[in-house]
């Protein structure tokens, strides 16, 4: 229920888009949304971004992550924030 609450409406706080391959969930990437106060701007930041075992290698986060920067784009946003733990495979 929160997942719908928080991003559908006039104002969400976060979207996600998916890839499918052979009629199935291959990937992900969600984006939550924030304000840059020293650029005076909007900001996206990648929350999530997951692809598949089986289809790593096949460009698919290449193709979300080019998705995600449309987003930012089509909002105004100043930068587009990406970070990983090194513990993440």
């Amino acid at each position: 229920q929160a997942i719908l609450r928080y991003s559908l409406g006039p104002n969400p706080l976060f979207s996600c888009y998916v890839a499918e391959a052979d009629g199935a969930l291959a990937g992900y990437i969600g984006l939550t949304f924030g304000f840059e106060f020293s650029a005076d701007c909007p900001s996206v930041w990648i929350a999530e971004l997951y692809v598949d075992a089986d289809w790593r290698r096949h460009g698919i986060a290449r193709r979300l992550m080019a998705r995600a920067a449309r987003h930012a784009v089509e909002m105004g946003a100043g930068h587009l924030q990406w970070s990983m733990v090194p513990e993440n495979p």
